[in-house]
């Protein structure tokens, strides 16, 4: 897979195999897509994140909007405990576990001795697990153009769903602030270049041209 972000709302991952591309995920401030070329007949699926739900989710199995999965890889930064309203959940030896409020409740950070995370988890109002990644195998993180210590970020992360098959599971090699490419975050070009059969609005439930 290959990953570009630029915060707080444009993402995309590209999961491809010896050069072509099988899935395009993607978002920008509006809308969210997945591309799908593995399917027959292949197709792109667009929503706005407004009005996302877990239907429209479960129907091109993402089970959050793209945009969210920036956080759950662990590649954003923590908001301050007094702006953000995160709190304190527990403090071990082992570990320390603090709560960021989320659209669906919130986001459970198991941070380590060092401060890295360990393990990030998406829970609901009631406190149940919608989505948790495992991160392993930090790496230093390129900074072109910045000078002082180099940030690490997390070289594995294990994406899973809990009670279904979905999961993910990728490995980042060579992490740099590289200004991505604009077109990676542009659907209709997108869609131009990878030319999928079909499109689908979500929102609308009926195809696009």
């Amino acid at each position: 897979a290959n990953v570009q972000l630029i915060l707080p709302d444009r993402f995309a991952m590209r999961i491809h195999k010896v050069g072509e591309t099988l899935l395009w995920i993607g978002c920008d401030a509006e809308r969210y897509w997945m591309i799908d070329l593995l399917t027959e007949p292949s197709r792109a699926y667009v929503g706005r994140h407004d009005e996302f739900t877990g239907e429209k989710g479960e129907r091109v199995g993402l089970p959050v909007p793209p945009r969210e999965l920036s956080r759950l890889m662990g590649l954003e930064h923590l908001p301050a405990f007094e702006a953000g309203g995160a709190r304190l959940r527990s403090v071990t030896e082992e570990a320390v576990v603090i709560d960021v409020p989320s659209r669906w409740g919130w986001w459970v950070y198991r941070l380590d001795g060092v401060g890295r995370a360990e393990a990030i988890q998406l829970r609901d109002l009631e406190d149940r697990v919608l989505l948790e990644a495992t991160l392993e195998q930090y790496i230093p993180v390129e900074l072109r153009g910045v000078g002082g210590a180099r940030p690490q970020t997390a070289g594995r992360v294990r994406l899973t769903a809990p009670g279904t098959d979905w999961r993910i599971t990728g490995e980042l090699d060579a992490p740099s602030n590289r200004r991505p490419n604009d077109e990676a975050f542009d659907f209709e070009q997108l869609v131009d270049i990878l030319g999928p059969a079909e499109g689908i609005d979500l929102d609308l439930a009926r195809p696009v041209s």
